[in-house]
């Protein structure tokens, strides 16, 4: 009786490739709780996809029924063609990390300024790795800056010291000429296509707090949001 003919070697199979999946899972969980940065993630979770997808391959093969079993495989092969067909006519999508490569060597190239803040470790890393190989250049990311939310999904890993964290406040204290690169969405109070920011944003009033102010602006719009590079300087 039951769905699956399944061996007494099917059950430990089955068993090692459940505690594969379940373990990484659960730790990621918990670690995500107790520590200050969130691990729950898909590029964090994604050591569970390959004993998953044993796993389900392995119980397909173990249905009694052989309509059913062929139901199944034909319903993966099915998904799979209409993916494939969906990502190869599909529009290439650009993510905002990569716009923030190109506007990094842009500042570097164009800016007598080596130094270059971002706002998360996510924009932060890719302009670290972008400008890696260009001597003197400095890459720090600017922390809590009130209203400006960062995804603690990405952050960068333990004992990385490439890139320096500045916790934004009144004792913070950022060069007087310097680059900053961020992404914006559409619905932080800037339209599409504008070049400039609003002088009510928390990122201004954050710079004119420190006596900072904006000097040029460069941007690149996205889907849903924009990537800018601003140029800041001492008033």
């Amino acid at each position: 009786a039951g769905l699956f003919a399944l061996s007494r070697t099917d059950n430990k199979t089955v068993k090692v490739l459940a505690v594969l999946i379940i373990i990484p899972i659960v730790f990621a969980f918990i670690a995500s709780w107790l520590s200050p940065l969130s691990i729950w993630g898909t590029r964090h979770l994604i050591i569970v996809f390959a004993p998953l997808a044993i796993l389900i391959g392995h119980l397909l093969f173990q249905i009694k029924a052989a309509w059913l079993k062929g139901a199944f495989a034909a319903a993966i092969i099915l998904l799979a063609a209409v993916s494939f067909s969906v990502v190869m006519t599909q529009d290439s999508v650009t993510n905002s990390w990569c716009v923030a490569d190109d506007l990094a060597k842009q500042a570097v190239e164009t800016s007598a300024s080596k130094t270059i803040y971002a706002l998360e470790d996510l924009v932060a890393y890719h302009v670290w790795f972008a400008t890696r190989h260009e001597p003197g250049t400095s890459v720090k990311v600017i922390k809590n800056i009130p209203g400006m939310k960062e995804d603690s999904a990405y952050f960068l890993p333990r004992g990385f010291g490439a890139v320096e964290s500045v916790v934004s406040g009144e004792h913070a204290v950022l060069a007087d000429d310097a680059n900053l690169i961020f992404r914006l969405p559409r619905s932080a109070g800037h339209r599409h296509g504008s070049e400039s920011l609003p002088e009510d944003s928390p990122l201004v009033r954050e710079l004119n707090a420190l006596g900072l102010r904006i000097t040029a602006t460069t941007h690149r719009d996205l889907p849903g949001e924009s990537v800018y590079l601003v140029r800041i300087s001492a008033d």
